[in-house]
């Protein structure tokens, strides 16, 4: 079904019928920190990518699964609201999110770029000082 969706819908697809990326910055965060949510690293690597497009076609599938599951620690969150969103260096876009786990706040730059047809992918999130929400639960 899903992948009738998408074919119906003209996003770009893999050969599996899996929608990748998103349709702009703001988007590529919000699936992105969905996908974090809900733990599936499945989808999480579709949507975590480069210009090149997803990293689950650029990535050795353990080393990628390692980095998955580290985000998920550092990134899990109980809500957030996207703050501001602005153009950056090399075509990237900078989607400024303030994370919520309990009482603890962080507001974090998630750097987004566009790949393969027109579609939208998290680049980069540093989760240096996101250890207290690896604790938080």
């Amino acid at each position: 079904m899903l992948a009738l969706a998408a074919a119906c819908s003209g996003r770009p697809t893999l050969a599996s019928g899996t929608v990748v990326g998103a349709v702009g910055p703001r988007e590529a965060v919000e699936a992105f920190l969905g996908t974090v949510k809900k733990k599936d690293i499945d989808a999480m690597a579709l949507v975590w990518g480069t210009a090149k497009g997803p990293v689950r076609e650029q990535m050795d599938r353990n080393e990628l699964e390692k980095r998955e599951l580290l985000l998920i620690c550092h990134l899990q969150h109980d809500g957030y609201k996207v703050v501001d969103q602005n153009p950056d260096v090399g075509g990237t876009v900078v989607v400024k999110v303030e994370l919520t786990l309990g009482t603890l706040k962080r507001l974090k730059p998630f750097t987004t770029i566009k790949g393969p047809n027109e579609r939208w992918f998290m680049t980069d999130v540093d989760i240096q000082d996101m250890q207290p929400f690896c604790k938080g639960r």
